[in-house]
């Protein structure tokens, strides 16, 4: 089975509305045309991870001695019901978080993996992937809004806001500022659709699919991201992991139509956005290495069902 070499890195602050400012990021203009991440930066991951340990740029937190990129590999393969992934990478060394008491942000778990599909009716996925669900108003990002603010809100009866703002779809907000003119918050956690707009985009298949292992509980979550992340534990996503003579080894197995809502059903026809992160030594919020975006097909012919240049994962077709 033909194993995908990727490597993981620290995103920093990167925000999908910072990908889309040209005045801070180049490749704004490449990205608003179609361009997708990997195409420019694949091989630049470790660089860009060390500038963000680096507090370069992207960053204005201090992260200590944490690695900036892990690297993994990934297969997949697939029967008529079944998704099923293997994720192989090195444990790292523990690296305490100096602005976090006792340097662990989730001292219960020293690694947790999501996985996330998506397809073409989420805006902005075929090329960002999970990006899409990454703003600039998020908790510990640069425009998160203050406690007071979140307290005020109307929106608390809509939307958990316990522990600041999750990630969130441009789709469910009624305006994005991008560029942050005249001092303007970039993001738009407060400018929500009402219910029923979130309920046609949740219906029509407007959403980020998830699924999470939480290695101290050995637990699997599933759910989706849209007006913000919903997670809950799945008997339909299976994840596990172990790790062995310091490398982790996880696997996935996943109805490709699982019946439950949040669960994008996978065509084995289909091309769909796959993303990585990992939540690597204990811990937590953004503070995750991630990959970029990947094209997933399932035993597609390349070139001819898909182009070559839009697919990075090619799911081996098995019989049991």
């Amino acid at each position: 089975m033909p194993a995908l070499d990727m490597t993981l890195f620290l995103p920093g602050q990167a925000s999908i509305e910072w990908i889309q400012d040209g005045s801070e990021h180049g490749g704004g203009r490449a990205f608003s045309f179609g361009d997708r991440c990997i195409w420019c930066h694949a091989g630049e991951e470790e660089q860009i991870g060390q500038m963000a340990v680096d507090a370069e740029k992207f960053e204005t937190y201090d992260l200590g001695d944490k690695r900036g990129h892990v690297p993994m590999t990934v297969q997949a393969s697939f029967d008529d019901d079944y998704l099923f992934m293997r994720f192989q990478w090195e444990a790292g060394e523990h690296a305490p978080l100096p602005f976090v008491d006792g340097g662990r942000m989730d001292p219960d778990n020293p690694m947790k993996l999501t996985v996330s599909f998506a397809d073409d009716r989420v805006d902005m996925a075929d090329r960002g992937g999970c990006w899409a669900s990454c703003h600039h108003d998020s908790t510990y990002m640069p425009d998160a809004p203050d406690d007071e603010a979140l307290a005020e809100t109307e929106l608390a009866e809509r939307l958990e806001l316990m522990n600041g703002v999750t990630k969130y779809l441009t789709e469910s907000r009624t305006e994005i500022e991008i560029r942050g003119r005249r001092g303007a918050a970039r993001g738009g956690w407060d400018k929500l659709k009402d219910e029923a707009e979130i309920e046609e985009l949740l219906g029509g298949g407007v959403y980020l699919d998830l699924a999470r292992f939480k290695s101290g509980a050995e637990l699997t979550e599933s759910g989706y991201i849209l007006e913000q992340r919903h997670l809950s534990e799945s008997d339909a996503v299976v994840m596990s992991a172990q790790e062995e003579d310091g490398v982790w080894t996880a696997y996935l197995t996943r109805a490709l139509r699982t019946g439950v809502e949040g669960d994008k059903p996978l065509s084995t026809d289909g091309k769909y956005s796959f993303n990585v992160a990992l939540h690597d030594d204990y811990a937590s919020s953004r503070f995750h290495h991630v990959s970029w975006q990947f094209g997933l097909t399932f035993d597609a012919e390349i070139p001819g069902d898909f182009e070559d240049d839009m697919v990075e994962i090619n799911a081996t077709r098995i019989t049991r």
